[in-house]
């Protein structure tokens, strides 16, 4: 017998929030993808940094996202990788101030919490979508504690704290029609006139076939069929979206995966239309496709990344 309060005890036994958020963080890494990870670790970031019992000496909020965002929540690159000074001296203010996990039974710390992820770091109010994910990822690990026996139930059970409100219904004024698509496909050229060509079949695949642009960056010619006329076919057979090298095993800067709902090895076919077989038969033409069968890529042979397209459809939309 310890003579504490069962309160205290609780308080003794569970550690700190940071403690806790971070063994979450590591327990879940393993078979997780690699943008789950950085979802995972920007979400608790957001939640940690006002779970503090106070702000006395703290980093700049800046420093002190990036250090949770980017290495606390990061259980491979904390293993395996020594932190610059900033981020060491913000991991070890982290540490000293964070509050024991057992408080956040209390109401009043967790509406602090929620009130914290819903709003960014400049202080203006975070999207909705992004307030929920981040109310995911903490119910999530309040439920590991109480699979930990730190909490009899989640603790937010009992909160009244209204959620922002998410719009599932997509506003048809932001979606453009088939003249526009085809408008905006001419002018990819004209908009990058150093790879804009070769990403024309991508976009084209992005608008007359609904491709994530990961699945786009995936695709190969053998998951083409490409008749000389009418309706041809895509056999997508996974995605390749860009994590970013801290976060996957390899660290290489794409994560090949199955793709989003489905097993591994499982494929989904999509049609395609004429017009969109005729615009890829040209770029097979033209560019042919790397020696892995990879459709799109750098103009080194690598494979396509983000900066690329995104900057892409950025002047897209300044143009437009």
């Amino acid at each position: 017998m310890t003579g504490l309060p069962e309160s205290k005890l609780r308080t003794h036994k569970s550690g700190s929030w940071y403690d806790h958020a971070r063994e979450y963080a590591a327990r879940n890494w393993p078979g997780s993808a690699a943008k789950t990870r950085a979802t995972v670790a920007d979400c608790l970031a957001s939640v940690t940094r006002g779970l503090v019992v106070d702000e006395r000496g703290a980093p700049g909020p800046e420093i002190l996202h990036r250090t949770l965002a980017t290495w606390a929540f990061n259980w491979q690159r904390m293993e395996k990788q020594e932190p610059p000074p900033e981020i060491a001296s913000a991991l070890a203010w982290l540490a000293k101030k964070s509050i024991p996990l057992a408080d956040l039974e209390d109401p009043a710390a967790l509406r602090n919490a929620l009130d914290g992820m819903a709003v960014n770091l400049d202080g203006k109010p975070a999207a909705a979508k992004s307030v929920m994910r981040r109310l995911s990822v903490f119910r999530s690990c309040l439920d590991y504690a109480v699979e930990l026996k730190v909490f009899p139930a989640n603790p937010l059970s009992g909160v009244r704290w209204e959620a922002p409100k998410t719009a599932e219904q997509v506003d048809p004024r932001q979606v453009p029609n088939p003249r526009q698509a085809r408008a905006l496909l001419a002018a990819v050229p004209a908009v990058a006139p150093r790879v804009g060509r070769h990403l024309y079949a991508f976009f084209a695949c992005l608008y007359f076939a609904g491709l994530r642009p990961s699945e786009a960056v995936a695709l190969r010619l053998d998951d083409c069929e490409l008749p000389a006329t009418g309706w041809g076919r895509l056999l997508l057979a996974g995605s390749s979206p860009a994590s970013g090298k801290q976060w996957t095993d390899d660290g290489q800067y794409h994560q090949s995966r199955s793709l989003k709902a489905r097993a591994d090895g499982v494929k989904r076919p999509v049609p395609a239309c004429p017009e969109l077989v005729v615009i890829l038969r040209a770029h097979v033409d033209e560019f042919g496709a790397a020696e892995d069968g990879r459709l799109f890529r750098s103009q080194r042979g690598n494979r396509l990344a983000p900066v690329s397209y995104e900057s892409v459809g950025g002047g897209l939309a300044n143009a437009s």
